[in-house]
């Protein structure tokens, strides 16, 4: 069998084969007879791929993915078997390579019956005298990794950790994700998973200097003032740029304590993004305001699905996250500013920050 579907470059490819037949099969045809006597091979750059074994469920990590055996009304029998993460690609078949003189430049699966076997050649003998009504193929891959990763600045290199909406994000910036394999097929669906590598144990500590009032006006005073409360200190610090009286008197009787009010980031799901997809040239949201930093265990991760909505095969492909929020790194200047007009320890120092993506893989 040769089709466009069977190129598969890498990661856990799974694979269903379904036969269907113009007439019902015999009852004994059972699961264990067709995973001792099938063996299946696949076109190689090199060679041919394989013998793989036809598995009785094909599973990832005990979850059943594809089973083999005859279907209830016996007209369809259903053939499962699994690549391995370490096996070479699937590409497309050359007689001058391979052999065989196959008619056909596409990928090619081979399902050879062990006839040698008694049981293996009764298979065969039931086989062989049907009449074939449709063939399917079902692939469900995982842990893709040579994904096409761009920012609006250009193309990333994946090898090491990079800025997937560049060093300086802000409110639609881009990241694109791409994977011409998948966008040529009629895909039923896919799922990115992305795990970020230097954020912090959470953000609303990050981002504790910022805050909604000083937005789009501040001054000394207003920042000093509106960090939070104030308890007794005994020394008035120093500061390079006046202020108020009412603020020097608050301030030499007082010390720092930070407050929550008016907190721009009050917890990790602040940073948004939509989910988008290119179809026809054109972008569609397919998930709108997904939270961008979702924390598993220690690490924070983005984990997203995209679900075929009758996209054109072959006129369909990358996806993008699109921030609704900037990264706040234009408020970071203003209010470090404000800080270093201050020789002061006393009050919130506003940080800078932008993540570093460390993985990304379907």
């Amino acid at each position: 069998m040769a089709s466009e579907i069977l190129e598969l470059k890498e990661g856990l490819r799974n694979i269903l084969l379904t036969v269907e037949f113009t007439t019902n099969l015999k009852s004994d045809i059972s699961q264990k007879l067709l995973t001792s006597n099938l063996e299946v091979y696949f076109s190689g750059k090199k060679k041919w791929l394989g013998p793989f074994a036809v598995l009785s469920n094909v599973k990832d990590d005990n979850e059943v993915i594809f089973s083999t055996g005859l279907n209830s009304t016996k007209n369809k029998l259903e053939i499962a078997f699994q690549l391995p993460k370490e096996e070479e690609a699937i590409v497309n078949y050359d007689s001058n390579v391979l052999g065989e003189y196959f008619n056909t430049n596409l990928p090619v699966c081979r399902i050879l019956i062990k006839t040698e076997n008694t049981d293996g050649h009764n298979l065969y003998r039931e086989l062989v005298e049907k009449e074939f009504k449709n063939i399917t193929v079902k692939v469900d891959v995982r842990g893709i990794k040579s994904l096409e990763l761009e920012s609006d600045i250009g193309k990333l290199n994946t090898e090491k950790p990079f800025y997937p909406f560049s060093t300086q994000p802000v409110k639609k910036s881009n990241f694109y994700i791409g994977y011409p394999e998948l966008f040529k097929k009629e895909w039923k669906s896919f799922g990115v998973e992305i795990e970020w590598k230097n954020t912090p144990d959470n953000f609303k500590d990050l981002y504790y200097a910022y805050r909604e009032k000083h937005k789009y006006k501040v001054s000394p005073n207003s920042f000093l003032e509106g960090q939070g409360e104030w308890l007794v200190m005994e020394k008035l610090p120093e500061y390079e740029f006046g202020l108020s009286e009412s603020a020097k008197k608050m301030l030499g009787e007082a010390a720092f304590q930070p407050g929550e009010e008016n907190l721009i980031v009050e917890n990790d799901n602040y940073f948004k993004t939509n989910i988008e997809i290119q179809n026809r040239e054109e972008w569609e949201v397919v998930d709108e305001n997904k939270i961008l930093f979702t924390k598993t265990g220690n690490d924070y991760k983005t984990t997203f699905r995209v679900t075929n909505s009758s996209y054109e095969t072959d006129k369909n492909g990358q996806v993008r996250l699109s921030l609704n929020q900037s990264f706040l790194q234009e408020l970071s200047h203003v209010f470090m500013h404000w800080h270093l007009a201050a020789k002061s320890k006393m009050y919130l120092f506003p940080t800078s920050h932008t993540l570093l993506l460390q993985r990304v893989q379907h």
